[in-house]
């Protein structure tokens, strides 16, 4: 079996850390979410590994082992970001982006821009529909959410890692019962580092408010998937039913048992939808428009 490699590599100006797979098909660009990193990955692409395709999970900038944000807005410089990305990959054949969260708006705004990318698989974004999670970070008020991860570095740092912990494992998994606590700490690491400083509250109200009108949804002409986990206590389900709605060629799965991160939860499920939508897809000559 084919091993993931890890690697690094400079796109739209910024360096990141590359886990990639050599295998057949479109190249699965795998694209993570807020405060998470490329290894969210690893279950789906062990299990891609198996069936021998092709992907790339990379870490965003801001998040893993990627060069920082500037200062400014954060959406243009993902933008940046993916743009290059495609550009470099697509020399080698097709690309599929494949995006959870903030790494599924993302992915749309790289298909509504006119990226040649094959198609787009969008799990639990977050514009559109009755969304708490953006609400939370847009209030006056601040939520309890928000307090967690404002916590001053004078707070205990076993305190901060342990709360922020406990939140990822209700809000991230399905199940918290079958969270990983390896992945829990890599996000309260990740989040209480810079969550201390107030990195983490700053970007994410900054992307809430940039997340109204953050796509066009008639320039979305590739296959779109849309995605989203029932048990999503983080978006509302009703966010992927109006992105369907507003696309008519998408296609919509809800699963019963997954939560915002279905790659956690099953990532052999993510694994064979990822790769029944990419077999279905049209050749980029042949795009809907």
């Amino acid at each position: 079996m084919n091993q993931p490699r890890t690697g690094s590599a400079t796109y739209g100006g910024y360096r990141t850390r590359t886990v990639e797979l050599d295998g057949s098909g479109p190249c699965l660009v795998l694209v993570h979410g807020f405060a998470d990193s490329a290894d969210t990955w690893n279950g789906v692409l062990a299990e891609l590994a198996e069936l021998g395709r092709s992907a790339l999970a990379v870490d965003l900038p801001g998040f893993g082992d990627a060069d920082l944000l500037q200062p400014g807005p954060v959406f243009p410089q993902l933008d940046r970001f993916l743009a290059g990305l495609v550009a470099e990959q697509t020399r080698y054949g097709d690309v599929i982006l494949v995006g959870n969260s903030l790494g599924a708006l993302a992915s749309l705004r790289a298909a509504d821009h006119g990226l040649p990318v094959r198609g787009v698989v969008a799990i639990g974004q977050p514009a559109l529909g009755d969304n708490r999670l953006l609400r939370a970070f847009l209030a006056t008020r601040t939520t309890l959410l928000v307090r967690i991860l404002s916590l001053p570095l004078l707070a205990p740092a076993v305190l901060r890692r342990w709360l922020v912990a406990q939140a990822v494992q209700i809000f991230v998994y399905a199940d918290r019962r079958a969270a990983d606590p390896a992945v829990s700490a890599r996000f309260a690491d990740f989040i209480t580092v810079r969550g201390g400083h107030g990195w983490v509250v700053r970007q994410a109200r900054l992307l809430a408010a940039e997340v109204e009108d953050c796509y066009q949804f008639d320039q979305i002409c590739c296959p779109l998937f849309v995605v989203h986990g029932a048990q999503d206590r983080v978006i509302p389900v009703n966010a992927a039913e109006a992105l369907h709605s507003h696309v008519p060629h998408s296609d919509l799965v809800v699963m019963p048992t997954w939560g915002h991160c279905p790659q956690l939860d099953d990532p052999a499920g993510v694994a064979r939808i990822v790769v029944d939508f990419a077999d279905g897809c049209r050749s980029t000559q042949d795009r809907v428009g």
